[in-house]
Protein backbone atom coordinates (compact mmCIF):
# COMPACT_ATOMS: atom_id res chain seq x y z
CA UNK A 1 0.00 0.00 0.00
CA UNK A 2 2.97 2.00 0.91
CA UNK A 3 3.98 1.63 -2.78
CA UNK A 4 0.87 2.23 -4.24
CA UNK A 5 0.71 5.44 -2.62
CA UNK A 6 4.30 6.99 -3.28
CA UNK A 7 3.43 5.65 -6.80
CA UNK A 8 0.43 7.50 -7.02
CA UNK A 9 1.85 10.69 -5.90
CA UNK A 10 4.53 10.36 -8.25
CA UNK A 11 2.01 10.30 -11.14
CA UNK A 12 0.38 13.60 -9.60
CA UNK A 13 3.44 15.40 -9.12
CA UNK A 14 4.59 14.65 -13.03
CA UNK A 15 1.07 15.41 -14.13
CA UNK A 16 0.79 18.76 -12.48
CA UNK A 17 3.46 19.72 -12.97
CA UNK A 18 4.99 20.40 -9.44
CA UNK A 19 7.78 17.46 -9.86
CA UNK A 20 9.29 19.37 -12.68
CA UNK A 21 9.32 22.55 -10.84
CA UNK A 22 10.72 21.10 -7.38
CA UNK A 23 13.32 18.96 -9.71
CA UNK A 24 14.53 22.58 -11.97
CA UNK A 25 14.80 23.98 -8.54
CA UNK A 26 16.69 22.14 -5.75
CA UNK A 27 19.85 23.82 -6.34
CA UNK A 28 21.63 20.77 -5.90
CA UNK A 29 24.65 19.03 -8.23
CA UNK A 30 23.47 16.05 -8.96
CA UNK A 31 25.47 12.61 -10.76
CA UNK A 32 23.15 10.40 -12.74
CA UNK A 33 23.23 6.84 -12.19
CA UNK A 34 22.22 4.55 -15.69
CA UNK A 35 22.40 1.13 -14.20
CA UNK A 36 20.17 -0.81 -16.29
CA UNK A 37 20.03 -0.55 -20.12
CA UNK A 38 18.44 1.19 -22.19
CA UNK A 39 16.31 -1.01 -23.63
CA UNK A 40 12.09 -1.56 -23.89
CA UNK A 41 11.51 -3.67 -20.30
CA UNK A 42 14.52 -1.71 -18.99
CA UNK A 43 14.54 1.71 -19.34
CA UNK A 44 13.06 2.44 -22.94
CA UNK A 45 14.95 4.50 -25.32
CA UNK A 46 11.82 6.78 -25.78
CA UNK A 47 12.01 7.45 -22.07
CA UNK A 48 15.64 7.87 -22.27
CA UNK A 49 15.16 10.91 -24.73
CA UNK A 50 12.74 12.25 -22.62
CA UNK A 51 15.17 12.35 -19.97
CA UNK A 52 17.67 14.02 -22.02
CA UNK A 53 15.41 16.95 -23.33
CA UNK A 54 14.34 17.78 -19.58
CA UNK A 55 17.88 17.56 -18.48
CA UNK A 56 18.89 19.58 -21.69
CA UNK A 57 16.11 22.65 -20.72
CA UNK A 58 16.37 22.41 -17.33
CA UNK A 59 19.68 22.08 -15.55
CA UNK A 60 23.68 22.35 -16.54
CA UNK A 61 25.36 18.99 -18.18
CA UNK A 62 28.54 18.67 -17.90
CA UNK A 63 31.22 16.45 -17.38
CA UNK A 64 31.79 14.60 -14.25
CA UNK A 65 35.47 15.77 -14.23
CA UNK A 66 33.99 19.38 -14.35
CA UNK A 67 31.61 19.01 -11.89
CA UNK A 68 34.23 17.38 -9.51
CA UNK A 69 35.99 20.66 -10.36
CA UNK A 70 33.84 22.73 -8.93
CA UNK A 71 32.94 20.69 -6.00
CA UNK A 72 36.58 20.48 -5.10
CA UNK A 73 36.42 24.41 -5.25
CA UNK A 74 33.18 25.05 -4.07
CA UNK A 75 31.93 26.78 -6.67
CA UNK A 76 28.50 24.68 -7.71
CA UNK A 77 25.61 26.48 -8.84
CA UNK A 78 22.94 23.80 -8.13
CA UNK A 79 22.19 23.22 -12.06
CA UNK A 80 25.08 20.73 -12.84
CA UNK A 81 24.11 17.44 -13.63
CA UNK A 82 26.78 14.99 -14.81
CA UNK A 83 25.80 11.44 -16.30
CA UNK A 84 27.59 8.20 -15.59
CA UNK A 85 26.88 4.88 -16.45
CA UNK A 86 27.57 1.51 -15.09
CA UNK A 87 28.98 -1.77 -16.39
CA UNK A 88 30.24 -0.32 -20.29
CA UNK A 89 27.38 -2.46 -22.22
CA UNK A 90 27.64 -3.27 -25.58
CA UNK A 91 24.05 -1.77 -25.39
CA UNK A 92 25.80 1.71 -24.23
CA UNK A 93 27.67 1.74 -28.03
CA UNK A 94 24.54 0.65 -29.63
CA UNK A 95 21.82 2.69 -28.51
CA UNK A 96 23.12 5.20 -25.28
CA UNK A 97 25.94 6.46 -27.52
CA UNK A 98 24.24 7.34 -30.58
CA UNK A 99 21.43 9.70 -28.55
CA UNK A 100 24.58 11.33 -26.48
CA UNK A 101 26.46 12.40 -29.73
CA UNK A 102 22.53 13.46 -31.51
CA UNK A 103 22.21 15.88 -28.49
CA UNK A 104 25.66 16.65 -27.79
CA UNK A 105 25.54 15.62 -23.97
CA UNK A 106 28.44 14.46 -22.71
CA UNK A 107 28.66 11.17 -20.12
CA UNK A 108 30.85 8.90 -18.27
CA UNK A 109 31.19 5.11 -18.95
CA UNK A 110 32.48 2.96 -16.17
CA UNK A 111 34.30 -0.24 -18.03
CA UNK A 112 36.04 -3.74 -16.50
CA UNK A 113 38.50 -3.62 -18.39
CA UNK A 114 38.89 -7.48 -18.32
CA UNK A 115 35.65 -7.98 -19.53
CA UNK A 116 36.33 -5.67 -22.46
CA UNK A 117 39.45 -7.70 -23.58
CA UNK A 118 37.50 -10.28 -24.27
CA UNK A 119 33.52 -9.01 -24.52
CA UNK A 120 32.56 -10.74 -22.15
CA UNK A 121 29.25 -10.74 -19.89
CA UNK A 122 29.03 -9.16 -16.48
CA UNK A 123 28.90 -12.25 -14.21
CA UNK A 124 25.80 -11.69 -12.41
CA UNK A 125 23.81 -10.67 -15.25
CA UNK A 126 24.75 -14.27 -16.98
CA UNK A 127 24.21 -16.14 -14.03
CA UNK A 128 20.65 -14.86 -13.40
CA UNK A 129 19.48 -15.45 -17.34
CA UNK A 130 21.56 -19.38 -17.10
CA UNK A 131 19.64 -19.65 -13.85
CA UNK A 132 16.22 -18.86 -15.42
CA UNK A 133 16.73 -21.03 -18.64
CA UNK A 134 16.23 -23.95 -16.08
CA UNK A 135 12.73 -25.68 -15.94
CA UNK A 136 11.52 -25.08 -12.12
CA UNK A 137 12.46 -28.69 -10.98
CA UNK A 138 16.18 -28.38 -12.05
CA UNK A 139 16.34 -25.19 -9.67
CA UNK A 140 14.36 -26.33 -7.01
CA UNK A 141 17.54 -29.37 -6.82
CA UNK A 142 20.27 -27.25 -7.49
CA UNK A 143 18.92 -24.87 -5.10
CA UNK A 144 19.41 -27.77 -2.91
CA UNK A 145 22.53 -28.11 -3.82
CA UNK A 146 23.69 -24.84 -3.33
CA UNK A 147 22.67 -24.05 0.14
CA UNK A 148 19.92 -21.50 -0.70
CA UNK A 149 17.20 -20.04 0.66
CA UNK A 150 14.72 -20.79 -2.38
CA UNK A 151 14.81 -21.28 -5.72
CA UNK A 152 14.53 -17.83 -6.88
CA UNK A 153 16.88 -15.96 -8.98
CA UNK A 154 17.07 -13.64 -6.45
CA UNK A 155 17.95 -15.86 -3.66
CA UNK A 156 20.54 -17.26 -6.49
CA UNK A 157 22.23 -13.82 -6.61
CA UNK A 158 22.29 -12.36 -3.39
CA UNK A 159 24.03 -15.53 -2.24
CA UNK A 160 26.54 -15.37 -5.02
CA UNK A 161 27.42 -11.70 -3.78
CA UNK A 162 28.21 -12.97 -0.31
CA UNK A 163 30.88 -15.71 -1.31
CA UNK A 164 34.97 -15.00 -1.96
CA UNK A 165 35.86 -14.62 -5.34
CA UNK A 166 37.09 -18.50 -5.82
CA UNK A 167 33.37 -19.93 -4.35
CA UNK A 168 31.72 -17.69 -6.62
CA UNK A 169 33.24 -18.88 -9.51
CA UNK A 170 32.58 -22.15 -8.35
CA UNK A 171 28.77 -21.63 -8.00
CA UNK A 172 29.42 -20.09 -11.84
CA UNK A 173 30.72 -23.16 -12.77
CA UNK A 174 27.97 -25.46 -11.23
CA UNK A 175 25.12 -23.46 -12.38
CA UNK A 176 27.06 -23.20 -16.24
CA UNK A 177 27.35 -26.95 -15.72
CA UNK A 178 23.99 -27.65 -15.68
CA UNK A 179 23.14 -25.19 -18.77
CA UNK A 180 25.85 -26.58 -21.22
CA UNK A 181 24.08 -25.30 -23.97
CA UNK A 182 22.85 -21.85 -23.23
CA UNK A 183 23.31 -18.67 -24.97
CA UNK A 184 21.86 -15.29 -24.71
CA UNK A 185 19.41 -14.31 -27.02
CA UNK A 186 19.94 -11.47 -29.78
CA UNK A 187 17.83 -8.98 -27.18
CA UNK A 188 20.11 -10.27 -23.43
CA UNK A 189 23.21 -10.27 -25.56
CA UNK A 190 24.12 -6.59 -25.35
CA UNK A 191 22.49 -5.77 -22.15
CA UNK A 192 24.81 -8.20 -20.55
CA UNK A 193 28.08 -7.91 -22.85
CA UNK A 194 31.22 -5.82 -22.14
CA UNK A 195 31.73 -3.50 -25.08
CA UNK A 196 35.16 -4.43 -26.82
CA UNK A 197 37.94 -2.03 -27.37
CA UNK A 198 36.88 -1.01 -30.65
CA UNK A 199 33.60 0.24 -29.77
CA UNK A 200 35.16 2.09 -26.76
CA UNK A 201 37.64 3.67 -28.80
CA UNK A 202 35.20 4.72 -31.39
CA UNK A 203 33.34 7.06 -28.68
CA UNK A 204 34.28 11.03 -28.83
CA UNK A 205 36.40 11.98 -26.49
CA UNK A 206 34.98 15.51 -26.35
CA UNK A 207 31.90 13.89 -24.92
CA UNK A 208 32.85 10.26 -23.43
CA UNK A 209 35.12 10.31 -20.26
CA UNK A 210 35.53 6.35 -19.05
CA UNK A 211 35.85 5.32 -15.44
CA UNK A 212 36.77 2.01 -13.74
CA UNK A 213 34.74 -0.33 -12.68
CA UNK A 214 37.00 -2.65 -11.56
CA UNK A 215 38.90 -5.56 -13.76
CA UNK A 216 36.32 -8.06 -13.72
CA UNK A 217 33.45 -6.81 -11.56
CA UNK A 218 33.71 -9.27 -8.48
CA UNK A 219 32.38 -7.67 -4.89
CA UNK A 220 35.84 -5.91 -3.69
CA UNK A 221 34.87 -7.01 -0.07
CA UNK A 222 35.66 -10.29 -0.41
CA UNK A 223 38.86 -9.64 -2.28
CA UNK A 224 42.28 -10.46 -0.55
CA UNK A 225 45.15 -8.64 -1.20
CA UNK A 226 46.45 -9.54 -4.51
CA UNK A 227 42.77 -9.48 -5.94
CA UNK A 228 42.57 -6.47 -4.59
CA UNK A 229 45.67 -5.32 -6.59
CA UNK A 230 44.39 -5.97 -9.77
CA UNK A 231 40.65 -4.90 -9.55
CA UNK A 232 41.32 -1.76 -7.97
CA UNK A 233 44.82 -1.02 -9.06
CA UNK A 234 46.03 -2.61 -12.45
CA UNK A 235 42.44 -2.34 -13.73
CA UNK A 236 42.94 1.20 -14.29
CA UNK A 237 46.60 0.65 -15.52
CA UNK A 238 45.19 -1.31 -18.28
CA UNK A 239 42.35 0.85 -19.19
CA UNK A 240 44.49 3.69 -20.09
CA UNK A 241 47.06 1.81 -22.13
CA UNK A 242 44.38 0.02 -24.07
CA UNK A 243 42.20 3.20 -24.59
CA UNK A 244 44.79 5.98 -24.58
CA UNK A 245 43.43 8.07 -22.08
CA UNK A 246 43.34 8.87 -18.55
CA UNK A 247 41.09 7.43 -16.26
CA UNK A 248 40.98 9.03 -12.46
CA UNK A 249 37.29 7.69 -11.10
CA UNK A 250 36.13 4.45 -9.99
CA UNK A 251 32.88 3.11 -8.91
CA UNK A 252 32.45 -0.04 -6.62
CA UNK A 253 30.58 -2.72 -8.13
CA UNK A 254 27.37 -3.61 -6.54
CA UNK A 255 27.95 -0.36 -4.37
CA UNK A 256 30.19 -2.35 -1.83
CA UNK A 257 33.64 -1.30 0.14
CA UNK A 258 35.30 -1.24 3.38
CA UNK A 259 38.27 0.68 4.58
CA UNK A 260 40.29 -1.26 2.90
CA UNK A 261 38.81 -0.76 -0.34
CA UNK A 262 38.74 3.29 0.21
CA UNK A 263 42.25 3.21 1.04
CA UNK A 264 43.15 1.79 -2.12
CA UNK A 265 41.01 4.06 -4.29
CA UNK A 266 42.18 6.84 -2.61
CA UNK A 267 45.20 6.22 -3.30
CA UNK A 268 44.82 5.76 -6.99
CA UNK A 269 42.02 7.73 -8.32
CA UNK A 270 40.45 10.96 -8.36
CA UNK A 271 37.23 9.91 -6.48
CA UNK A 272 34.89 7.38 -6.09
CA UNK A 273 31.39 6.58 -6.45
CA UNK A 274 28.60 4.70 -4.64
CA UNK A 275 25.42 3.51 -6.16
CA UNK A 276 24.11 4.99 -2.56
CA UNK A 277 21.23 7.55 -3.43
CA UNK A 278 21.98 11.20 -2.94
CA UNK A 279 23.44 14.30 -4.13
CA UNK A 280 26.64 15.59 -4.81
CA UNK A 281 28.17 17.04 -1.55
CA UNK A 282 31.43 19.10 -1.65
CA UNK A 283 31.65 18.03 2.04
CA UNK A 284 31.24 14.28 0.74
CA UNK A 285 34.01 11.63 1.17
CA UNK A 286 35.76 11.86 -2.37
CA UNK A 287 36.36 8.09 -2.32
CA UNK A 288 32.05 8.02 -1.58
CA UNK A 289 29.71 10.38 -3.78
CA UNK A 290 26.35 9.79 -3.57
CA UNK A 291 24.74 9.22 -7.15
CA UNK A 292 20.86 9.68 -8.14
CA UNK A 293 19.17 6.98 -9.77
CA UNK A 294 17.58 6.98 -13.46
CA UNK A 295 14.26 5.88 -13.80
CA UNK A 296 12.40 3.50 -15.97
CA UNK A 297 9.83 6.29 -16.33
CA UNK A 298 9.59 10.19 -15.88
CA UNK A 299 7.42 10.03 -12.79
CA UNK A 300 10.44 8.50 -10.93
CA UNK A 301 12.95 9.92 -12.42
CA UNK A 302 11.18 13.70 -12.17
CA UNK A 303 10.59 12.66 -8.53
CA UNK A 304 13.73 11.58 -7.49
CA UNK A 305 16.01 14.44 -9.18
CA UNK A 306 14.41 16.38 -5.98
CA UNK A 307 14.01 12.99 -3.79
CA UNK A 308 17.01 10.43 -4.77
CA UNK A 309 15.80 8.23 -2.29
CA UNK A 310 12.73 7.65 -3.71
Amino acid sequence: MKAQLRRGLQELALVSGWSSQRAAAVGRPRILMYYRPIAEGALPPAVFEAQLTWLKRHTELLPLRELLDRLEVGRCNGREVALTFDDGLENHAEVVWPLLRRERVPATIFVCPGLAEVQGNVWNLELRLRWNSLPASQQLVLAGRLGLPSAGDEALIVHAKRLGLAPRRALEAEVQAATPGWQPGERDRPRIRAMGWAALRAMDPALIDFGCQSMTHPILTHLDEAEAQVEIVDSRRRLEERLQRPVDTFVYPNGDADAAVFERVAAHYRAGFSSSPGFADAAAQRTWIDRVPAAEDMARFLWRMHRPGW
